[in-house]
């Protein structure tokens, strides 16, 4: 049993956590360039993108080579974290959780 653990643990943060992580930090760094990041694009867009990518993670490591899941999990994790930016967008929900960061902060 806890061979199964490790083993599931290293494919969850090795595959998909690392390189998922790293692709979402690119892209708001590239972001902050243009626009100004508050806490609450930071936070969705780790979520979304990290989820995302999770989702895909059996599919991208049964369908492509070991050399091409870090760039396959990078782009559906950018992917992902657009698609949910604008569903996120159109439901205003940024501005939702900047009030409630600021009503846990007092």
């Amino acid at each position: 049993m806890l061979e199964n653990l490790n083993h599931e643990v290293k494919t969850w943060v090795l595959k998909p956590l690392i390189w998922a992580m790293v692709a979402i930090s690119i892209k708001l760094a590239v972001q902050s360039r243009k626009n100004k990041i508050t806490f609450g694009v930071a936070i969705s867009s780790f979520i979304t993108g990290i989820g995302s990518a999770y989702l895909f993670s059996d599919y991208v490591s049964g369908a492509f080579s070991h050399e091409m899941q870090p760039l396959i999990i990078g782009v559906i994790a950018i992917s992902g974290e657009k698609i949910g930016e604008y569903v996120l967008y159109r439901i205003s929900f940024n501005s939702l959780l900047d009030v409630l960061i600021k009503i846990f902060k007092k």
